[in-house]
């Protein structure tokens, strides 16, 4: 009869242990329509700006500074005034995102062959799906 009992409580603690990693390492899906970004839990509103970047997403996995830069552009702005914009957004985005369901939505990365190349992702752990 100890026997059983070890080997159940046993196999009891493998299981809640091998279900709770599932359960951690599981992307996380999150909803987008052109108004807000939400879960099962939470949600938050999304400006038109933040949607043309995380819509940019859609078909993509990685979208290079040059493309975001163009998503923003204005003939009549500087450039600097542009990238100002751009990383305006993004942080804004991220402060949304972070204080609503923790983490960071969009992630900035460089080339390792090229420090100067940088480009955009969405984290990990993050999986969108769209509802247009």
């Amino acid at each position: 009869f100890i026997r059983y009992l070890l080997f159940a409580g046993i196999s009891a603690f493998i299981f809640v242990f091998i279900v709770y990693g599932y359960f951690k390492t599981r992307k996380k899906i999150y909803f987008v329509n052109p108004f807000s970004l939400y879960n099962e839990n939470a949600s938050f509103l999304v400006k038109s700006e933040e949607f043309l970047l995380i819509h940019s997403f859609k078909n993509r996995k990685v979208l290079e500074n040059n493309l975001v830069l163009d998503l923003y552009s204005d003939n009549t702005k500087s450039l600097d005034a542009t990238v100002k914009r751009k990383n305006k957004i993004i942080q804004g985005l991220n402060n949304k995102f972070r204080s609503t369901f923790g983490g960071e939505l969009v992630l900035k990365k460089t080339d390792e062959e090229d420090l100067r190349q940088v480009f955009y992702v969405i984290s990990k752990d993050v999986k969108l799906l769209f509802q247009d």
